[in-house]
């Protein structure tokens, strides 16, 4: 694991300059790392760890590194890191609950104009009924409601979309790109192992705690997003994949085109549940002309059907399954993205 956080560290530095420091320094600090030891393996990475941290700093008025936190109203100071590490000895036993217990849900919703761009692509035009899989909160089933622009490299906007809050912009790195005619979202229907219910205060706090406590925009976006689906409380069903999928495609289909999404879902699994998943997909996709949209790391995820364009980046791409007119089932790499969303590069 020190390998790891030495990695993250320095892959994070301009997105998150405190956890990058807080990554490099448990780096060296084995009794800090040691604490990971109580997820199961698929879990054990630095931001499990790093959110428990920030679950404990949320949910105490007193706790010492909320003057350190932007998050809490503080700002990160010459003293965060000896600050964090002793916190983290601190707290070690809860901290150890609350990695064995809890599983990181970013919900990032700033990855909503990639999956309206991506089923768009898959489905121009028509209705779909959304099938979001480790839906978390389920925001992003509300993908074509945010308020949305995306714009072309030189700031012209290329489409717009949605009506409600939050407003996201996604910058499309392609002079040429032509937009396809959106897609309608009929049914929208989440599946998740640990659903985050949106009336419930202290899930709603895991869910702030995922995200990063410098990143003041990134949890604005998902504040404003709740207050949305609270409007509205999106069905999500409970089922640790690949179980459940089929159960969540029936009660979401209203006739429409089945659209199957993951956003860094799949990481996060064993790799025989990995497998699983993705060859449910494609017997939704052969057998009832169902759509897939992955947001993904090829590097994490070596085993999904990435093409060659794709194979081994660490960076987030776009994979898009759909049958052929032959009855096949096709993988197409239609681009990378941001990790949430801010761009996209579309092949």
């Amino acid at each position: 694991m020190d390998v790891e956080f030495a990695m993250f560290a320095r892959e994070i530095m301009r997105r998150s300059p405190l956890y990058a420091d807080l990554c490099a320094a448990i780096a060296d600090t084995s009794d800090v790392l040691a604490l990971l030891d109580a997820a199961d393996v698929a879990h054990r990475r630095p931001v499990q760890l790093l959110a428990a941290l920030h679950y404990q700093v949320l949910s105490d008025p007193a706790h010492p590194l909320r003057s350190q936190y932007p998050s809490t109203g503080g700002q990160p100071g010459p003293d965060l890191v000896p600050a964090a590490l002793a916190a983290c000895r601190d707290d070690a036993d809860a901290l150890r609950h609350l990695i064995a217990h809890r599983n990181v849900q970013t919900n990032e919703v700033g990855r909503s104009p990639l999956i309206m761009i991506g089923l768009s692509h898959l489905s121009p035009g028509e209705p779909v009924d959304l099938v979001d899989l480790g839906t978390s909160a389920g925001l992003n089933l509300y993908a074509d409601r945010y308020r949305t622009t995306c714009v072309d490299p030189d700031g012209n906007t290329l489409a717009t979309w949605g009506g409600t809050d939050p407003s996201l912009s996604c910058v499309i790195r392609s002079a040429g790109f032509q937009m396809p005619q959106l897609v309608t979202i009929r049914g929208r229907r989440g599946l998740d192992p640990d659903p985050i219910r949106s009336d419930d205060h202290d899930t709603l706090r895991w869910l702030d705690a995922c995200i990063w406590p410098d990143q003041s925009e990134r949890r604005d976006r998902v504040r404003a997003a709740i207050a949305t689906a609270q409007s509205a409380p999106p069905a999500i069903d409970t089922a640790h994949l690949p179980g459940g999928i089929d159960a969540t495609i029936s009660a979401a289909h209203t006739g429409a085109r089945t659209a199957l999404v993951t956003s860094w879902v799949l990481a996060y699994l064993a790799p025989e549940d990995r497998i699983a998943t993705i060859e449910t997909f494609t017997r939704a996709i052969a057998d009832d002309d169902a759509v897939a949209l992955l947001l993904e790391s090829p590097q994490e995820c070596p085993d999904l059907p990435w093409p060659d364009s794709a194979s081994g980046s660490r960076r987030t791409e776009m994979l898009a399954g759909r049958r052929t007119p032959s009855g096949h089932v096709a993988w197409e790499h239609l681009g990378t993205a941001h990790p949430h969303g801010i761009w996209f590069l579309p092949l």
